[in-house]
């Protein structure tokens, strides 16, 4: 195999401080590899046997966690390395990440025993190591950090799209109906206008304006009066020879129409003019309904805008003097989707005493999210009727005392002292990469000052999050 040549390795950043007797060394003990594209030169989870330094080229470095592989650097650097190194006890016999040819490569080959020579004879490469290795777990953890961060939107967007999509399916099924509805209604007025005489269009027009104040008056029946209304309007209608009779008796129910305001319209009204003048009624309330129906999704939507905006703290200034209820109960509003889908109950008491602190409002929300989403996963294994979830706050001296509690299974003693640390997680793998908790301690002690507690036992899990009261 083809030597390197002194140019070749004085021109990467690794050597390029080594002596002339230094890189002729090198090129002595050093054995240089030719790779095609895509072909694996370190194996993940196999035995870390050399030492590999690039001369030309390009790698792909990757890492596996959860069952995935990130990529956690490309690099076409000269002197960029990877493989075997005689640090932490022969911890890293096994290789940690794995490393692919992009392109055509050329790398220098060392074997472990060249590389624990190349130390003892003191190349200057000590420094590019320990920074390669620091490097190597910051690029890492970042990754992480932000796939983490990604995968938490997602939930999110998950679920506010189906809070979306209910009212804006309910508004477009409403938009085709009143489409629909217009024509018919267009089609009874003109016919209504040829059989109405002056008399009959007032006692009709009366009628109707009386129809719409019911609408909002109404009030909710009883199943059993209910039914009775409508099969006596039915009765009524049939006997008249009204079609649709049973679509239009439980309209009319819905504000309040008797038999005895159709039998004061009936006199008023001719025979012809009747069935048209009650199918023109008929239409317009289910048009009123229709556009309450619509009403109602668009200020759903509007509301769960609102609160995506007041969660993410949206063109405001990085910190906020809030109250810490709000930002509790945009969180609720975001995860109400996941909630109501497992059926929990939540449990608030909150002290409204409570004053204002400055905040860094949207990462405090995520430390809300965290912690309701974790308590969620906790009694999902739970029945139904049993899962339960309590947000409490009170004072505690000079510190706001924020309890998210859950009667899941608890989590055990010999575990908890870990629970704060990166990386560590109690979920089956794909469920989650323990960062959660680790991002929500850093939030609330790192930038907030505060304190972060875990209290668990069988049936009762509790986080305590304490942030400082400030002037």
């Amino acid at each position: 195999m083809d030597k390197a040549t002194i140019e070749e390795l004085r021109a990467t950043f690794l050597f390029e401080n080594c002596t002339e007797e230094q890189l002729q060394w090198l090129r002595e003990c050093g054995e240089v590899v030719v790779f095609e594209a895509g072909k694996s030169v370190i194996v993940d989870g196999k035995p870390a046997n050399a030492f590999w330094v690039l001369l030309a080229g390009k790698l792909q470095v990757t890492r596996k966690y959860n069952g995935r592989d990130f990529v956690v650097e490309i690099s076409d650097r000269p002197g960029s390395w990877a493989g075997w190194l005689p640090v932490m006890g022969g911890l890293l016999n096994t290789s940690l990440y794995a490393v692919r040819t992009r392109h055509q490569s050329r790398l220098l080959r060392l074997s472990k025993e060249n590389v624990e020579e190349m130390l003892q004879r003191g190349l200057p490469v000590l420094s590019h190591l320990l920074a390669g290795i620091y490097g190597g777990i910051y690029n890492f953890e970042s990754l992480i950090r932000q796939q983490y961060k990604m995968a938490a939107l997602g939930k999110l967007a998950a679920g506010l799209a189906h809070e979306l999509n209910n009212p804006a399916a309910a508004i477009r099924r409403s938009a085709e109906q009143m489409y629909e509805i217009i024509d018919k209604q267009e089609e009874r007025t003109l016919q209504l206008g040829h059989e109405l005489d002056e008399q009959s269009r007032t006692a009709f027009i009366k009628l109707r304006r009386a129809m719409s104040a019911r609408f909002d008056e109404s009030l909710p029946l009883d199943p059993l009066t209910r039914s009775d209304r409508e099969d006596e309007l039915c009765a009524w209608l049939n006997e008249h020879a009204i079609s649709e009779s049973w679509n239009l008796a439980s309209t009319f129910v819905d504000v309040n129409i008797q038999v005895q305001d159709l039998e004061k319209l009936a006199a008023q009204l001719s025979p012809v003019a009747l069935p048209l003048a009650l199918d023109w009624l008929y239409t317009t309330l289910l048009r009123t309904s229709i556009a309450k129906t619509i009403g109602t999704g668009a200020a759903r939507i509007s509301d769960l805008v609102t609160a995506i905006k007041d969660y993410t703290y949206m063109d405001q200034m990085p910190t906020q003097h809030a109250d810490i209820h709000e930002g509790l109960e945009n969180t609720l509003r975001i995860l109400s989707y996941k909630l109501k889908k497992q059926n929990i109950n939540l449990d608030r008491h909150y002290d409204r005493s409570l004053p204002k602190i400055t905040v860094y409002g949207s990462q405090l929300n995520q430390v809300w999210t965290n912690l309701l989403d974790n308590a969620i996963d906790a009694i999902s294994s739970l029945p139904e009727d049993a899962r339960r979830i309590q947000v409490a706050t009170a004072r505690d001296h000079n510190q706001i005392l924020v309890e998210i509690q859950d009667n899941g299974p608890g989590i055990p003693p010999e575990i908890q002292k870990q629970i704060f640390e990166p990386f560590f997680t109690t979920k089956e793998a794909g469920q989650g990469i323990g960062l959660g908790l680790d991002i929500s301690y850093r939030i609330v002690v790192q930038q907030h000052h505060g304190g972060m507690r875990l209290d668990s036992q069988a049936g009762a899990t509790c986080f305590q999050v304490r942030l400082p009261i400030t002037d």
